[in-house]
Formats: structure tokens, sequence, C-alpha cells
């Protein structure tokens, strides 16, 4: 967690990165240490899948923190509609033996009422397997600070910093490697702890194929690699959210009903 923040400090405000849809996800809980402030810290990084409000991390980011959620200080930093909002996350779902969660944020109210829909970006997900040698390419937020405004004492800013990296498949591993027990990519980009579930996306088609989960370095301490969960783990999963005609069913057929599984083959 990075230093406290007092709770009578009036507004936070953000930058505008340049993809809209993945965000950084943050921890907001009252201070122990320090009466009437609060602790804020950055965990890692998530995407939209859906527009009802559904994205996608890695289990890790999420699991320790599973009592915030709800509006208890687990949150989303999103832009919607040219506008930042900070979004409580709800209704999380681990899978079971993969570093994959599923969340969801209920959107802004609009004239009273919550919308069903909202304007947000999303990640297009891929249903194919990639190749060894595929261009691939990866954006995060392990660098999301908090400073104060300069010209406002009462505006709190939260910096994101979000990183960009390129690469290549190095290999496909169907039943894991190393501590990663379960179907995963290894690429040749880095893993900062802050890019941490978001996506690893296909160069070619722009459809996400993975989602970030570990770092590791070679016998050559100048190579760095990482690895990420085949996003097509999250297609069985089914939704919890309150999602109209949805909830209960799988993952794979909201995404089909709004057109966002892609084959790329």
């Amino acid at each position: 967690m990075q230093r406290p923040v007092s709770r009578d400090h009036g507004r936070f405000k953000t930058n505008i990165p340049e993809q809209t849809a993945i965000f950084p996800i943050m921890l907001r809980i009252p201070s122990t240490k320090i009466e009437g402030f609060f602790d804020f810290g950055g965990l890692g990084t998530g995407f939209f899948i859906s527009k009802f409000g559904i994205f996608l991390t890695a289990k890790h980011v999420l699991e320790k923190h599973m009592q915030y959620q709800n509006g208890k200080g687990l949150e989303a930093w999103v832009v919607i509609d040219g506008q930042n909002f900070t979004c409580p996350i709800r209704d999380i779902q681990l899978h079971p033996t993969a570093d994959l969660a599923v969340g969801y944020i209920a959107p802004p109210y609009k004239d009273g009422k919550p919308a069903k829909e909202f304007a947000i970006s999303l990640c297009k997900i891929s249903s194919d397997k990639i190749k060894a040698n595929d261009a691939v390419y990866s954006y995060g937020y392990p660098r999301t600070i908090l400073k104060h405004d300069e010209n406002d004492a009462d505006t709190v800013v939260i910096d994101m910093k979000p990183d960009y990296y390129t690469g290549n498949i190095l290999e496909y591993h169907p039943t894991g490697v190393s501590i990663c027990r379960w179907p995963i990519y290894r690429h040749s980009m880095p893993t900062a702890s802050g890019m941490s579930g978001g996506p690893l996306l296909h160069k070619t088609s722009n459809t996400v194929v993975g989602i970030n989960c570990t770092g590791d370095s070679t016998n050559d301490a100048d190579i760095e690699h990482g690895s990420a969960t085949d996003v097509t783990l999250c297609l069985d999963l089914l939704i919890e959210a309150e999602i109209p005609n949805y909830k209960g069913k799988s993952l794979e057929a909201l995404l089909k009903y709004e057109n966002n599984l892609f084959s790329i083959t």
C-alpha cells in the first residue's frame, strides 16, 4: 500500500490513459495507523470484456482482498464516456485451478437509474490458440501512483502510468509449467507486478489470447520471460453478476451474444 491519505480530501482525479478498456485495480481502505486516513495502493490490472461491466484479471490480484469487494474498498479506476470513475468491484469469481478471475462493476447512475449497459471500451477475446514466434503485446499499470495536486490541496491525483511491451510467444504449455499448473503461454516480455491481470494480445488480430500472471528470469539475468494464462479458460465460468438473462449462464454464451469472441485462424 502507498502512503495514507486523509478521508477529508474532497476530490480525486486521474489522467486519461490511451487504452480505456484496460484499467488499474486499486485498494482503498481505512488506515490502521492514522485515524481519519485511508491507505491506498495499486494491486494490478484488469480489462473489460463485456458492455455489462464484466472484466478479467489474474486471480492472485484479487484473492487476498475478497473481503473488500462490494463497496468496501476494492475498486476499478475506469474511464467511461471520457470521464474518470472509481467503481466498486463486485461478484468476483475465482477460477478453481488457474490464475484467472472474473469481476463485475455496476455502471454509474444515469437519470436516477443504473444503466444496464454503458459506454466502456472492450478488449476482443480470441477463441483460438496462437503459435510460437507469433508477435504479441501487453499493456498494464505497474506504476500507478498517488500524489497531491500542486494547485488544489483538496484534490488527490491518481497518476496512471501504463507500460506497453512487445514481444513474441516462446511456447504454449497445455498442462502448465513451473509454478503455473494450468494452460499457459510463455512470452518474451517482462511482467512487473502491476502488469499482472493485464491482457496478452495477438499483434496481428488485436485479440486477447492470455492474461498475464507471472514473470521469471532465465539463467541469463538480462533476459526476462513472462507467463500468461490461456484466456479461453474463462469461457466455461458461470456469470454470478445480475446480468439480464445471463446470470448463471456461461461467459462464452454472453461473449457470443455480444459478438466479442473471435476466431483468428
